[in-house]
């Protein structure tokens, strides 16, 4: 018999369809591909934090620092609400990222198809720091910056980069230009018998630079098979992935991961399986690759001698394979969030807020690229804010504070829908050949409390951590790619 259900005086009749246990399963099928396909973790997996949506325009809260604004293939200044100059570099010079540190800011660009690294000065002008791989903020007195450097092959361009055609996938892995195969990608070989065979980890090289761009020392060469990650007061943390997955020579995300710290005087401690991420002066933040948690290092111990550590099956300067186990990290005092889910690759690098009271960075959750923001104040729980980073579909007449409160609002498709326009080229992190994050990756800005964000249609995010919402900044300027704050 049909199914009745009474409600008040009236009673409800369902049809007979409506009782078959058939239903319930295709609506939650149909609920499990709609977050899939905006992106959004599944809701049969571990909890994995807050989902933070945008809401409305931020007041403003007083006037912005100068900053550089990396936006339609051109590096400006702007200041008071404009732009008040253009950077210039070299001709043919493609900027991709940009960072700031002790006043010292460098942009990773691209020039004849390789990668290199332009310190701008306080004054504006511009340096070739040469070949690059990566930058990272230095923390050695007299240092501003790191440059990274391939020993073989330096600054090379991977296919799927977002300056090729070829798209991110949906796993969160570049697509290769047409008439590419994974065989014959960088990750990978096929040998004469067609089987796939795994390209060995490539070896780097690390240099320092002063406030005016000037190096501080000859390159120091990393343990093989690893690239720098965060630079400490106790010594350079560097990281490699192990048990690495492979399909038809194409290299999938990293199963573990194995971290390693250089001291100043060239001694090496195992740190455990986690991928560094940043330093606030007395923690190292780190995220565990495969348990899918972040973690806080306190740097009294991971220099330390004295305390268990864990350990590969590669010994330290030998190059991890593929068999290779990492145990997990013993480091004293080392505090954990609790296990995320859906983020499928953490790029880094991280920043801390100025108090150090909390930290964000870009993540891949499903195929979409999000900012992850957590307060130290919430170690040990699932507190942990994923910023949608996407504009509101209309201009709203509501004027939200990033700092005002509000009720929890979860993405919705009335809420946070709309699409990059044609002019803006969406660029999502993805997983460079090695298992590595994006060679040029963006850095999370701080400004007067708030976190800000670049969203993959070019707006600006403000957030304040512990909000409800966040909302989009009032700046002039479109197509936003990368800020920093002006040396």
């Amino acid at each position: 018999m049909p199914s009745r259900v009474r409600r008040g005086s009236r009673s409800v009749r369902w049809p007979d369809w409506a009782s078959h246990p058939g239903v319930g399963v295709l609506v939650l099928l149909a609920l499990a591909v709609a977050l899939i396909w905006r992106g959004e973790p599944q809701p049969s997996s571990r909890p994995s934090g807050t989902s933070v949506a945008v809401s409305g325009t931020a007041s403003a809260a007083g006037a912005l620092p100068p900053l550089l604004v990396l936006r339609g293939g051109r590096l400006v200044v702007f200041s008071q609400n404009r732009v008040v100059r253009t950077v210039s570099l070299p001709d043919g010079v493609v900027p991709r990222s940009v960072l700031t540190n002790r006043g010292l800011t460098v942009v990773l660009a691209v020039l004849d198809g390789k990668q290199r690294a332009y310190a701008v000065t306080a004054g504006y002008a511009v340096r070739d720091l040469g070949y690059a791989d990566a930058v990272l903020p230095a923390v050695r007195d007299g240092a501003a910056v790191l440059i990274e450097t391939a020993l073989i092959d330096p600054g090379t361009v991977q296919p799927g980069d977002d300056l090729t055609s070829a798209p991110p996938t949906p796993t969160g892995r570049p697509s290769l230009p047409k008439g590419s195969s994974g065989s014959a990608s960088a990750s990978g070989t096929a040998s004469s018998t067609g089987k796939p065979v795994e390209k060995p980890l490539g070896d780097y090289s690390v240099r320092r630079y002063d406030p005016a761009g000037r190096p501080t020392e000859p390159s120091d060469r990393l343990p093989r098979g690893y690239r720098a990650a965060v630079d400490t007061s106790v010594g350079l943390v560097v990281w490699q992935p192990v048990n690495r997955v492979f399909d038809q020579g194409v290299e999938h995300e990293s199963l573990s991961a194995a971290a390693l710290l250089v001291r100043p005087n060239a001694t090496i401690r195992p740190l455990g399986p986690v991928h560094p991420l940043a330093t606030d002066g007395s923690n190292l933040l780190v995220w565990d690759v495969k348990l899918r948690r972040f973690g806080m290092m306190p740097l009294q111990y991971v220099g330390s001698t004295a305390t268990s550590t864990a350990s590969t099956s590669a010994s330290p300067g030998q190059r991890s394979t593929a068999s290779a186990s990492a145990l997990p990290t013993a480091v004293a005092g080392t505090r954990w969030f609790q296990p995320t889910r859906g983020m499928l690759l953490v790029t880094g690098p991280a920043t801390f807020s100025p108090a150090g009271t909390a930290f964000a960075v870009y993540a891949q959750v499903g195929s979409r690229r999000r900012l992850v923001v957590a307060r130290l104040a919430d170690l040990g729980t699932d507190q942990v804010a994923v910023l949608v980073l996407r504009q509101p579909p209309a201009k709203t007449s509501a004027v939200v504070s990033p700092s005002g409160s509000g009720t929890l609002v979860l993405p919705s498709p009335t809420g946070s829908t709309g699409s990059p326009t044609p002019s803006v080229t969406p660029s999502g992190p993805g997983l460079a050949p090695d298992g590595y994050p994006v060679p040029a990756p963006l850095s999370p800005l701080w400004l007067a409390g708030q976190v800000v964000g670049v969203a993959q249609d070019g707006t600006v995010i403000g957030y304040h951590p512990g909000d409800a919402l966040s909302a989009q900044l009032p700046l002039d300027v479109e197509g936003v790619r990368a800020l920093a704050p002006a040396p």
